[in-house]
């Protein structure tokens, strides 16, 4: 029979599974006031909980190509919300895992400057806060900051050790960045399509009740269909200027120079 290893912390509650402990961290955050993370590294094999995420990643975990190749194709305001993620210890391993790819660095570490000139400016502008509660949250943003701290100089590390990669890497990156491309682009016109149809028939079923001549409610629609298309232009316009560069890439097409330029002043 074997004997268990002594747990070097024995005064740390102890969890069985992954998803217990996970649930007694969400209980704990809401009484401390700040997170603590579930940790299996331990030598009783037991799950405790810490105030400083678990970092580490299995030595045997691998990285799937499609994993990278969907956070490369994401918008930027999403991918630093995965890196934001990442650095407070929430992030999926295939997310961490995908991060540290060869293609994924750069961004990765750019996405990081920002956060942690985000984080100092919030620091500044509440320095002179004395109240209890924003003592406590500047306990955690220093933290936070520390942590992408840590992650900045581990980009940095890693971007020192890469080896460039070759014709034959790059090609393979550049057809599965494709492939993603495409599947996610026949969901998006399928998608589409199907809430044209939708909308086309409560706006037809609308317009016959309020007696509206079918000639008069084509030009009505097309109308509305154009007012729609500047409200979301307005509203998303750098991410609406993204996708238009990456489909024009895609098509070989020309970008128009407003929108370069948009996208150039945006950088």
């Amino acid at each position: 029979m074997t004997t268990p290893t002594p747990c070097p912390t024995p005064d740390k509650k102890r969890y069985a599974t992954l998803a217990a402990a996970n649930s007694a961290a969400t209980r704990s955050e809401i009484a401390l006031g700040y997170p603590l993370y579930p940790y299996t590294t331990c030598p009783c094999t037991w799950i405790h909980l810490s105030k400083t995420p678990d970092e580490t990643i299995p030595q045997d975990a691998t990285i799937n190509i499609a994993d990278v190749t969907r956070l490369q194709l994401q918008c930027h305001t999403t991918f630093r919300d995965v890196v934001a993620s990442e650095a407070s210890g929430h992030a999926p391993l295939q997310d961490r895992l995908a991060l540290r790819h060869r293609g994924l660095l750069e961004r990765w570490h750019k996405a990081l400057k920002e956060l942690d000139a985000d984080i100092n400016d919030q620091l500044r502008q509440r320095a002179g806060d004395k109240t209890l509660e924003a003592h406590d949250w500047r306990r955690r943003a220093t933290n936070y900051r520390d942590t992408l701290r840590r992650r900045i100089n581990e980009c940095r590390d890693l971007l020192s050790q890469a080896v460039p990669q070759t014709k034959e890497e790059k090609d393979a990156d550049r057809q599965a960045r494709k492939t993603v491309q495409q599947t996610q682009q026949a969901h998006f016109e399928q998608a589409n399509a199907a809430r044209r149809e939708a909308r086309n028939t409560a706006m037809d079923d609308e317009l016959d009740r309020s007696n509206i001549p079918q000639v008069a409610q084509k030009d009505l629609r097309r109308q509305a269909g154009e007012r729609a298309i500047r409200r979301l232009i307005d509203a998303h316009g750098l991410e609406f200027s993204q996708y238009l560069a990456e489909e024009c890439a895609a098509l070989g097409a020309s970008l128009p120079n407003r929108v370069r330029k948009y996208l150039t002043d945006a950088a």
